[in-house]
């Protein structure tokens, strides 16, 4: 829907929190959307007065106000808490629907393609990750949606190999997703339908395997399989915490939908992707990761208030030929300067200069010390996973 079509009443309300540094406490507003010129008002709701007077904010998009994310106002993050009132509640909740989708790659050369053709199709991706199945995992989770026979076919495909797991979002998602997955059969996938999930993206027809769920309730069931409470305790990490940098792409990567194409162009670079996940870090998570950049950064709090502004992706890198030293030092080079204003006159293709566009919003992070990459590795896919 443009911006033509929404009525000049319509607004979207939600609960938001703010953490006061100098305070050191939390407040709480209402927050106001109103999606025809995409203008907020935000009330105090310990005060009961307005906080601030509605005023236009071309930044934001109704697509931002998820529960549990964190947008930015004049500066602030907030914390999207939960929904303002019955009518928000009753048309975003009946609107978007989600649903898990499981993709064995046999490489990871297609991972930005995976990335590129969910995001094309108009999914919004709310969870991500990279997972190993033990047998017992594979078992657990086939018999949410298939039968013992097929759990048994399936159960050898889905643990043999690097699995990418998918929650996305969108309008009737779940029987979207599946018109796209193609046949089962995947020769004739191939054949007859190359642009489809099991047509371009399984090119190991004897062992690919592609999932998607079969209705709202089973993808709960398997969303909470894959991305809950116990998750980490049922999956193998794929990350090696040895001879590896970390690469975090930024929100602002993933809110303009570029993703798959650094992940891409990293790949094209000859890196390997040892471990992906998607995180939503709050302002406590951001502010220890980048505290060691501390007296590096003129601007500190504005790159925190990046990384809790949405959703990031943190990578593990390795390259096969490099050891600790080198794969740090040479992949710093390949993604170019921090500035990405001096990478456009020096380096004009690397990766920041390409897509970054001032000091915070730079495209990526990378480790900057070689003894540096499996902690901040360590800290992404240990520490904040358990």
């Amino acid at each position: 829907m443009n911006e033509a079509e929404y009525d000049e009443d319509l607004r979207y309300c939600f609960n938001v929190e703010y953490y006061d540094h100098n305070a050191d406490l939390i407040r709480e507003y209402q927050l106001m959307f109103f999606p025809v010129d995409n203008s907020i008002e935000m009330y105090d709701i310990k005060q009961k007065k307005i906080y601030l007077k509605r005023v236009g904010y071309p930044g934001i998009q109704l697509r931002d106000f998820v529960i549990g994310a964190t947008v930015i106002i004049f500066s602030r993050p907030l914390l999207i808490k939960s929904y303002g009132d019955k009518f928000t509640a009753s048309k975003l909740i009946s609107k978007l629907e989600r649903a898990l989708l499981v993709v064995r790659l046999e490489t990871n050369s297609l991972l930005g393609d995976l990335f590129n053709f969910v995001i094309d199709h108009g999914y919004t991706i709310i969870q991500m990750r990279s997972v190993k199945f033990s047998d017992q995992a594979a078992q657990e989770f086939l018999s949410i949606s298939y039968s013992s026979e097929d759990t048994n076919k399936y159960k050898s495909k889905l643990s043999g190999g690097l699995i990418y797991a998918f929650t996305l979002m969108k309008e009737n998602c779940v029987n979207s997703l599946n018109s796209l997955l193609g046949p089962e059969d995947l020769n004739q996938a191939s054949i007859n339908f190359p642009d489809s999930i099991r047509g371009y993206f399984i090119t190991d027809k004897e062992n690919g395997f592609v999932h998607a769920s079969k209705n709202l309730a089973l993808a709960e069931e398997e969303i909470n399989f894959m991305f809950g409470s116990y998750a980490n305790s049922m999956f193998e990490r794929t990350a090696k915490f040895k001879d590896c940098t970390l690469a975090l792409i930024k929100p602002h990567i993933l809110k303009q939908g570029l993703i798959g194409e650094i992940i891409t162009a990293i790949i094209k670079g000859g890196y390997e992707i040892n471990d992906i996940q998607l995180f939503n870090l709050e302002t406590a998570n951001a502010t220890e990761f980048l505290e060691v950049y501390k007296g590096l950064m003129p601007t500190f709090m504005d790159h925190v208030n990046e990384l809790i502004s949405g959703a990031s992706v943190a990578m593990e890198i390795s390259h096969p030929s490099m050891n600790q030293e080198q794969i740090v030092t040479e992949f710093r080079k390949f993604v170019g300067p921090y500035e990405p204003c001096i990478g456009k006159q020096i380096f004009p293709m690397a990766i920041r200069s390409v897509y970054g566009y001032d000091w915070v919003h730079n495209a990526l992070h990378c480790t900057d010390l070689p003894e540096d990459g499996p902690m901040e590795s360590d800290y992404f896919f240990n520490i904040l996973c358990s």
